[in-house]
C-alpha cells in the first residue's frame, strides 16, 4: 500500500527533529444541510415543526490522519487506515405551545 511518508529515513530508534505538527492529514470537504417547515395546528398559538438535517450530504469519503505512531514503522506507519463516517440523515418533529 502506498504510504504518504517516507518509511526509508525513520528508524525504531531515532525520532529525529521534526518540528512538532509537521504531518498534515487529508483535508476534509463535506455539506451540512437542515431543511425545516413549520405548520400552525390551533389557531398560531401551537405549531408543529419538522425538520430534516443531512450531515455528509455529498457522501464524500473523508479520511482520518494518518497513523504516525512510530512503533508501527513497516505495517501501518503513514497511511491512512480510517475514514469518518457516511451521510447521516436525521428526522425530528417539534411542537411549539
Amino acid at each position: 500500500m502506498k504510504t504518504a511518508i517516507n518509511e526509508d529515513r525513520y528508524t525504531r530508534s531515532e525520532y529525529g527533529t521534526a518540528p512538532r505538527n509537521v504531518l498534515r492529514g487529508p483535508g476534509r470537504t463535506h455539506l451540512d444541510l437542515s431543511l425545516a417547515k413549520t405548520t400552525p395546528l390551533y389557531h398560531e398559538s401551537v405549531t408543529l415543526e419538522f425538520r430534516v438535517v443531512a450531515f455528509n450530504l455529498l457522501n464524500h469519503t473523508e479520511f482520518q490522519n494518518l497513523d504516525n505512531n512510530a512503533q508501527d514503522i513497516g505495517s501501518t506507519f503513514g497511511q491512512v487506515i480510517s475514514a469518518y463516517s457516511a451521510c447521516i440523515l436525521q428526522l425530528g418533529a417539534h411542537i411549539r405551545f
